[in-house]
């Protein structure tokens, strides 16, 4: 069974997204067999990124229960797979986000790795990608509000049974005030 891994953070515009998309590319261009879930099912831009917006079936369609996972598994960049979620405000509101585990786990199996890109903060919708997880890639930026979001997931991260492997410090300049790469390890723990 393919490795299921989320990229989180408890803030948004750290460079979740981008990260997916990048780690997904260079695994792919690498052999692995790779699936890339945009699980931010409310404000989606993994396919935007990707520039596969458009898709007539996605995930929220999916977890809808009104299509098959393998009916929302597109063909991306350097031969990835990928899953996008939905633009729509009305589909989302009825997303039963709890189905994203199994429907995810479904499909593992055919992958060397699952990348799952998380919405920001840790409402119901973090909580399924971060349950769905079988290891979670935190990403941060060098400010104290950050880490402390970071960390706000970790921890739920970790009573979901999920096991952070490791964080991503993004935005880095050496600027006066930023919280250094090895006091941010420190804080969390890894």
């Amino acid at each position: 069974m393919g490795k299921i891994i989320t990229v989180a953070s408890g803030k948004g515009g750290v460079g979740k997204t981008t990260l997916t998309a990048n780690l997904g590319i260079a695994l792919s261009q690498m052999g692995k067999k790779v699936l890339l879930v945009d699980a931010d099912i409310a404000m989606a831009n993994l396919s935007l990124l990707l520039a596969m917006q458009g898709s007539p079936i996605t995930l929220h369609d999916v977890l809808l229960g009104e299509s098959s996972i393998e009916d929302a598994i597109y063909d991306g960049p350097t031969g990835l797979n990928f899953i996008p979620s939905g633009l729509s405000l009305e589909s989302y509101r009825r997303v039963d986000s709890e189905r994203l585990e199994s429907v995810v786990r479904s499909v593992a199996e055919n992958y060397d790795f699952v990348l799952m890109d998380a919405p920001a903060g840790i409402e119901k919708n973090v909580m399924a990608s971060l349950a769905a997880a079988d290891e979670i890639l935190l990403i941060t930026i060098p400010n104290s509000p950050s880490i402390a979001d970071v960390l706000k997931t970790k921890l739920v991260a970790q009573r979901l049974g999920s096991n952070p492997i490791g964080v991503v410090v993004n935005f880095s300049v050496g600027e006066k005030g930023e919280v250094s790469s090895d006091d941010i390890m420190k804080m969390l723990e890894l």
